[in-house]
């Protein structure tokens, strides 16, 4: 119901949610695609993809920082924030 409105591409939106993964599963509809099909091309997705998920993405069967090296990080600016993942019980 909140979709796109038919204004200029990639304007504002009222809700824009990029599902990256779901699990390991695939999903392939006329409304939606999991992987995100553009997930391995978005430097700014996968910088902090690399700091979380060290071994191969879901579904990619490759590495986020693999990736990187392919699509480099020019045009990123740092905010020099870290991620801090939650303790393991």
């Amino acid at each position: 119901a909140l979709g796109r409105r038919p204004e200029r591409r990639w304007g504002p939106r009222p809700v824009d949610i990029d599902i990256l993964f779901y699990g390991e599963t695939a999903i392939e509809t006329e409304w939606l695609t999991v992987p995100h099909p553009l997930l391995a091309t978005r430097s700014f997705v996968l910088v902090p993809l690399a700091e979380l998920i060290g071994g191969e993405l879901p579904g990619l069967g490759v590495s986020a920082a693999a990736l990187l090296e392919e699509t480099g990080t020019a045009g990123l600016v740092g905010t020099g924030a870290r991620l801090r993942l939650p303790a393991q019980s």
